[in-house]
């Protein structure tokens, strides 16, 4: 006897995750486990660009990030729904901004820039995932476009399995991170 089992393609909370099928499984987990919610209406948006506030949000709702500390960013409004993420991650060291002291909060994330964070928020909330080891992004045609901030982070990311490269064999380390791949990578980043 043999039972095949097909994961979940499509959502039981948003309408529009067809075109993101591969996603609805991670969207759905980390709906229920209170990380994300939708765009309105049911809908996701899973093709659209996360931005840099909304990925803090969902980053501090999946680790709960302890409250230290209140300093900010001055492009941060004090009654912004990212606000207390900002705040949080910035007083763990998970986030410092941009030269000029701005921290960009509606800027759509690169996938280097996400891949950062996501490791240290991970790494400031006592996890344990591995050594950087750079030598792990070699195998991809465009790791040296990866800005050097980024190479120790995304080594241990890929190494565990957290991101991968698309079917060019490319990390597209400058592109956007959708919400799509966001909740990919963040369901398995929580499961590890």
């Amino acid at each position: 006897m043999r039972i095949q089992v097909t994961p979940n393609a499509t959502s039981r909370y948003f309408s529009d995750l067809g075109s993101a099928s591969w996603a609805a499984a991670a969207v759905d987990f980390l709906y229920e486990n209170g990380v994300v919610s939708g765009t309105g209406a049911g809908t996701y948006s899973p093709q659209a660009a996360i931005t840099r506030g909304s990925f803090l949000v969902m980053l501090d709702q999946a680790f709960s990030f302890p409250n230290a500390g209140s300093q900010s960013f001055p492009d941060v409004p004090s009654d912004a729904y990212y606000a207390s993420a900002v705040q949080k991650a910035y007083a763990l060291g998970i986030v410092a901004g941009y030269p000029d002291g701005s921290f960009h909060p509606d800027e759509a994330i690169t996938r280097e820039g996400a891949a950062t964070i996501l490791y240290q928020a991970m790494v400031a909330t006592g996890w344990s995932i591995g050594s950087q080891n750079e030598s792990v992004l070699y195998g991809y045609s465009d790791w040296q476009s990866v800005a050097s901030y980024a190479r120790g982070p995304m080594s241990v990311l890929v190494k565990n399995g957290l991101l991968s490269g698309n079917d060019k064999n490319q990390l597209n380390p400058k592109g956007t991170m959708s919400r799509a791949e966001m909740a990919v990578v963040l369901a398995s980043a929580i499961t590890l």
